[in-house]
């Protein structure tokens, strides 16, 4: 099949494209010199020129990861854009996976508790609440995904491995993320399998939490690296019950290994 992939130089949209390559998939990757996902005629364009089975849109700003970024930037892509490409998709008959995040919940839910999929999202912070706005697109065509992951490039890992001297290990700061490579398998199994077998709204993540403590330790034990104090505080709940049509596997080190070897 033919598969679209906006965001492809980011961590996970680099994954997506390898991934569905190996399985011998048409991919068609884009970064934002050349199209530019907050032009509503580019959407129109590019999705009736390549005429993807399934267009997977990993584009998105991070706060994090572009500090220099402006609020409406943000707006732009992350709440915008995915409207222009699920009309695009609608009338071109092309299936849109919306990739969303675990950001969009507050994370102060009690930690016995996970968020599910039909929770209004509750995020007081632009990127939290830009990513929920585009969310909306959801609806025929459509599949919105929540799913949170670590990789090499950025985030937590990158974060630890730069590091110089002990960091905090938040053992109640709650996680239901997978290794990036993973996260993009099932992605590419959901564009595989198709819209009808899913509901709108899909949490891609794992039924058991783990945290953000036990991530370190992992990222200690298979890299070496930094010493982990365990810190009680801050509580943070990013625990999403999984879809019950699809389930990440539980976190292990072994994952860590294995993508920590490709590097």
């Amino acid at each position: 099949m033919r598969i679209a992939v906006t965001g492809a130089t980011g961590m996970l949209g680099r994954e997506i494209m390898l991934e569905g390559e190996h399985r011998g998939h048409e991919m068609v990757g884009f970064e934002r010199n050349r199209w530019d996902v907050t032009q509503p005629e580019q959407a129109v364009y590019w999705v009736k020129t390549v005429a993807p089975d399934t267009l997977i849109n990993c584009a998105g700003i991070v706060p994090a990861r572009l500090p220099g970024v402006s609020e409406g930037e943000m707006v732009e892509v992350n709440a915008l854009a995915p409207f222009y490409l699920a009309a695009a998709c609608r009338f071109f008959d092309t299936h849109l996976l919306q990739i969303s995040t675990d950001c969009v919940f507050d994370g102060a839910r009690d930690l016995n508790f996970p968020w599910l999929p039909y929770d209004i999202p509750n995020a007081t912070d632009v990127y939290g609440r830009s990513k929920a706005l585009g969310e909306l697109v959801v609806g025929p065509g459509a599949t919105v995904v929540r799913t949170s992951f670590i990789g090499p490039a950025h985030g937590l890992w990158r974060w630890y491995t730069e590091h110089e001297g002990p960091v905090e290990g938040w053992a109640n700061a709650r996680w239901s993320g997978q290794t990036v490579d993973t996260v993009a398998s099932y992605l590419l199994g959901m564009a595989e399998t198709g819209p009808d077998a899913f509901g709108p709204i899909v949490h891609l993540a794992t039924s058991m939490p783990t945290t953000k403590a036990e991530v370190l330790l992992a990222l200690q034990a298979e890299l070496g690296g930094p010493i982990v104090h365990l810190m009680t505080t801050p509580v943070i709940n990013r625990w999403m019950l999984p879809d019950e049509t699809i389930e990440l596997p539980s976190l292990t080190r072994e994952d860590i290994a294995r993508l920590a070897a490709r590097e």
